[in-house]
């Protein structure tokens, strides 16, 4: 039998490299409108800077599994945020 060893989303080794930060709904709602889009490019750029710094630890540590969070996008499923998160990035 085969174990493999990694860990989920976070590599505490890196600093200030969370793929998973957020922008709650409430939040969302209280900026003003010109500013949402901005704010969710922002933050999902951010979290995907962070996984992709954490890919590159991985590899380097030889690590062979790795979980992605499932909060890089943040608000990408609420029915009254609709925005196209694929196309920028």
């Amino acid at each position: 039998m085969l174990f493999r060893f990694g860990f989920v989303s976070n590599a505490m080794s890196l600093w200030d490299a969370s793929p998973a930060k957020t922008l709650t709904y409430a939040r969302y709602t209280k900026l003003p409108v010109e500013e949402r889009k901005e704010a969710l490019l922002s933050v999902t750029k951010a979290n995907i800077i962070n996984t992709l710094r954490t890919i590159h630890y991985v590899i380097g540590h030889g690590i062979p599994l790795y979980r992605f969070s499932s909060s890089i996008v943040p608000l990408a499923a609420h029915p009254d945020v609709l925005w196209d998160f694929v196309t920028p990035f």
